[in-house]
């Protein structure tokens, strides 16, 4: 397993493929184990994707 590093400082662009790989990883394997459905998480992340398009509409406006 590869080792973490702590001391380094992430950009934007680091922290997004960071994230967004986690999330890859950790719904593949849920899906893999059985834990979950694809099509249950498909229905999930459509669901999140809405609210959280929701939550940046506010933020625009209110910085507006």
């Amino acid at each position: 397993m590869a080792a973490w590093d702590f001391e380094s400082t992430f950009g934007l662009d680091e922290l997004t493929v960071s994230t967004l790989a986690t999330a890859d990883a950790l719904a593949k394997l849920l899906i893999k184990k059985g834990v979950i459905t694809q099509e249950e998480f498909i229905l999930q992340l459509f669901s999140d994707r809405n609210k959280y398009r929701g939550m940046l509409q506010k933020l625009r406006a209110k910085a507006n």
